[in-house]
């Protein structure tokens, strides 16, 4: 949707885009790339078709996309697969959530 301009669920070029934003208390589309400063986000342009409703959530800027990498890449998460197909805290053991 991004890149091509089309929807890929029907086709259509009517896509609209909707700006990352914060609404009163904090919710919004955001992703947060700081475990200290709840301020510190990013936030996604989101993609939506107007012929069938198909949403998909993009970031644009490539500072964003480093942001997010530094806080989530490789071994950096909060959360982490244990194997079984549910998710793990990253203070749990994937053991025990395996039930293992």
């Amino acid at each position: 949707m991004k890149n091509s301009k089309r929807c890929p669920k029907c086709l259509s070029g009517d896509i609209i885009l909707v700006p990352g934003k914060r609404d009163a208390g904090g919710a919004g589309n955001l992703i947060s790339v700081s475990r200290w400063n709840p301020f510190a986000t990013v936030k996604p342009v989101l993609h939506v078709c107007g012929a069938c409703g198909y949403t998909e959530n993009w970031l644009v800027s490539l500072e964003d996309i480093a942001r997010v990498k530094a806080m989530y890449g490789e071994g950096r998460g909060k959360l982490r697969c244990c194997g079984s197909g549910r998710r793990a805290s990253a203070r749990t053991s994937p053991c025990r959530v395996a039930g293992r």
